[in-house]
């Protein structure tokens, strides 16, 4: 990802990514799946995207469930 912003908004985390003009590198495609994984060390609860994200939709949104708000 370039230039990944990750932002809470209430309950909510937000990533945006920027996408290249014109250059992808080798190594990544367009339509690779993004995954958001969210930890709470201290507690130990977790939450993951269960929606299908890819690189070009630049950005994505993860509901956070009641154990990680707050």
């Amino acid at each position: 990802m370039l230039n990944a912003q990750v932002e809470r908004v209430g309950d909510c985390i937000m990533v945006k990514w920027a996408l290249p003009d014109q250059f992808i590198a080798d190594y990544s495609n367009w339509d690779d799946e993004v995954i958001l994984f969210v930890y709470d060390i201290e507690t130990g609860n977790a939450a993951v995207n269960k929606q299908q994200v890819i690189r070009k939709d630049a950005s994505m949104k993860l509901q956070l469930p009641s154990v990680l708000t707050g």
